[in-house]
C-alpha cells in the first residue's frame, strides 16, 4: 500500500517536471520574441535618427574597442592591475601573502600560536 503511494507520487513528480520544462521553454520563446521586437524597434529608431551602434556606445559611456575593455582578469599577465609582491611565505613554502589585505589562515594561526611575523618574511 505504501509502495503504491510512492509510485503515484513519483508519477506526479515526473508530470510536474515535464510541465515545468514546457513552461520554461514557452517562456524562453516569448522572451526571444520580445527581444527580437525590441531590437528591431531599436534599429529602426537608430536609422531614423541617423545614429550608428558606435554612437550609442559612446553615448552610454561604453568602450568602443573591445580590446581595451578589461574582461574578467583583474591581475596577472596581460592585465592593467599588477600582481601583489610576495612578502611572507609559510615554512613549507606552500602558502604566500603579499602583506596587504586579510592575513591567510595559516599565518593567522601561526601568529596566534606565538610565532612572529618576521619569521615568515621573504628576503628580497
Amino acid at each position: 500500500m505504501k509502495n503504491d503511494r510512492l509510485e503515484q507520487l513519483a508519477k506526479e513528480e515526473e508530470e510536474l517536471r515535464e510541465r515545468i520544462a514546457k513552461i520554461q521553454e514557452e517562456r524562453a520563446k516569448e522572451r526571444e520574441k520580445d527581444l527580437t521586437r525590441i531590437v528591431a524597434t531599436f534599429k529602426a529608431e537608430l536609422t531614423a535618427h541617423g545614429l550608428t551602434p558606435a554612437d550609442v556606445l559612446e553615448l552610454l559611456g561604453l568602450p568602443l574597442n573591445q580590446d581595451r575593455a578589461v574582461r574578467g582578469k583583474l591581475s596577472g599577465p596581460g592585465s592593467k592591475k599588477p600582481t601583489a609582491k610576495v612578502t611572507h611565505r609559510n615554512d613549507r613554502g606552500e602558502g604566500t601573502w603579499g602583506g596587504k589585505g586579510r592575513q591567510p589562515k595559516w599565518l593567522a594561526d601561526a601568529l596566534t600560536n606565538g610565532r612572529k611575523l618576521d619569521e615568515f618574511a621573504v628576503s628580497a
